[in-house]
């Protein structure tokens, strides 16, 4: 059987809102923009700060609530519209820091522009 039993998602701390954005862009119509898309703000990743980081720090989400990442997972799918580079792909990334099994499939979906 297969099952997805939890999902993990770790987000970039720095917050740009609207307000932020009409500041440094003065001419957006950010009502406007936000009628359109629904967005207020958004997150914005640091520098250096990469996806696979990202998805580091919500794994250990998952071992902080009591996860065996040796045990409890036999596949790790990596979703990003933003992959890190083209190879390796960033589950085999990720699968390799966590040092997870050699029996624990990894592999990514590339996702495109959602809007």
């Amino acid at each position: 059987m297969i099952e997805i039993e939890s999902i993990v998602y770790a987000l970039p701390e720095q917050v740009v809102s609207n307000d932020d954005l009409k500041a440094t862009y003065p001419d957006w119509e950010m009502d406007e923009l936000y009628r359109k898309t629904g967005v207020a703000s958004r997150h914005i990743a640091a520098p250096n700060e990469t996806a696979v980081d990202l998805a580091e720090r919500a794994c250990h989400e998952l071992i902080a609530k009591g996860y065996d990442l040796e045990y409890d997972f036999d596949t790790l799918i990596f979703c990003t519209e933003t992959p890190d580079h083209q190879i390796p792909p960033n589950s085999g990334v990720l699968h390799g820091r966590l040092k997870m099994p050699q029996t624990v499939c990894a592999f990514d979906i590339s996702i495109g522009c959602s809007g």
